[in-house]
């Protein structure tokens, strides 16, 4: 619950959680949220082809979660009642999910008791090899070191 003042009313601003992971999913413990463009498969294709690169399965290993620009979520909750090992940000802002703080792309952080890696939306990544690249390179650090004893 949020409140917000302006001149002198106060307004009550209701803020989105994430839900819990639905049963045969997050096995991973992985969690991705990424802007999509509206009405576009070809961005969750994708995501999909950059997941199984690192053995991972979208649906199985991960909890998916389409979010807008425009509607800030808070996840501080799903945070501490799921603990994910992994938060995988695409296009979001840190602000637009409740954090202070400035976005470092392609660098795994660790935050909040997991590791964070932001990067930029599913479609400006498709078509950009230099941010593939750093993408790659960020999620084989991810995925080599926290998830391979």
């Amino acid at each position: 619950m949020v409140f917000s003042f302006a001149s002198d009313r106060l307004y009550f601003v209701t803020e989105k959680c994430l839900p819990p992971p639905a049963e045969n999913s997050f096995s991973r413990q992985i969690l991705i949220l990424a802007v999509l463009s509206p009405e576009d498969a070809a961005e969750e294709a994708f995501l999909k082809k950059i997941l199984a690169a690192v053995g991972l399965d979208l649906h199985k290993d991960t909890f998916f979660i389409p979010i807008s620009s425009r509607d800030p979520i808070r996840i501080a909750p799903f945070l501490r009642r799921e603990q994910p090992r992994a938060v995988l940000v695409f296009g979001a802002e840190p602000s637009a999910l409740g954090f202070q703080t400035g976005r470092i792309d392609y660098r795994p952080i660790a935050f909040y008791g997991t590791t964070f890696l932001w990067a930029d939306a599913l479609s400006v990544l498709e078509g950009d090899l230099e941010r593939k690249r750093r993408l790659w390179n960020a999620l084989k650090e991810i995925f080599n070191t926290a998830f391979h004893p």
